[in-house]
C-alpha cells in the first residue's frame, strides 16, 4: 500500500478555505517558528478519505475477523456489554458518590456476583461428573482401577 505522500499529485486540493475575514495576526508568531510551505501531499478530500479508510482495514477489528485470544486480560467483551455500560444510570455514576445514590449499581454488582458464583458451581459439578464418567469408562474397559505407577509400588 502506498503512503499518503506517494499518492499526492500537484494541484489537488482537499479543501478550499474562505478569504480571511478577521485581522491577520500572523506577525504575532516569531518568524523562526513559521514556515512558508508545509510538506503535505496535495490530495483531494476523497483521496484522503479512501486512503485512511483502506488503512483502517489493516487494523484488527472485532467485526472483521477471528482473533485467537490469549491472556485472560484480553478477553472479547460483547457489544451488548458496551451498550449496557452506556446506559444513563451507569455513565452518570461516580465511584466516590454517596452509597445511597449508588444502590442500583450495588444491586447490579451483587446480582453479577451471585450469577458468577452459580456458574462457577455449575462448572465444578460438570467437571466432577466428567471425571466420574471417565473413571467408569476406564474401569469398564477391563482396567483394574490401579494405575501403572501404583502397581509398580506394590511389587
Amino acid at each position: 500500500m502506498k503512503t499518503i505522500f506517494e499518492k499526492g499529485s500537484d494541484g489537488r486540493k482537499g479543501c478550499f478555505l474562505p478569504e480571511l475575514d478577521v485581522p491577520n495576526k500572523s506577525n504575532l508568531i516569531p518568524k523562526e517558528f513559521t514556515r512558508e510551505k508545509i510538506e503535505l501531499p496535495d490530495l483531494s478530500e476523497i483521496d484522503v478519505v479512501r486512503h485512511y479508510t483502506k488503512l483502517s482495514t489493516l487494523n484488527y477489528g472485532l467485526d472483521s475477523g477471528f482473533y485467537p485470544l490469549g491472556s485472560c486480560t484480553m478477553k472479547y467483551n460483547p457489544k451488548i456489554n458496551e451498550d449496557l455500560a452506556r446506559l444513563e444510570g451507569f455513565t452518570l455514576s461516580h465511584p466516590l458518590q454517596p452509597e445511597e445514590l449508588s444502590q442500583g449499581n450495588l444491586q447490579l454488582m451483587h446480582e453479577l456476583e451471585k450469577n458468577a458464583l452459580r456458574n462457577y458451581r455449575l462448572q465444578e459439578i460438570f467437571i466432577a461428573a466428567r471425571s466420574r464418567r471417565t473413571w467408569r469408562a476406564y474401569r469398564n474397559n477391563g482396567n483394574s482401577g490401579i494405575f501403572q505407577e501404583d502397581k509398580r509400588k506394590e511389587d
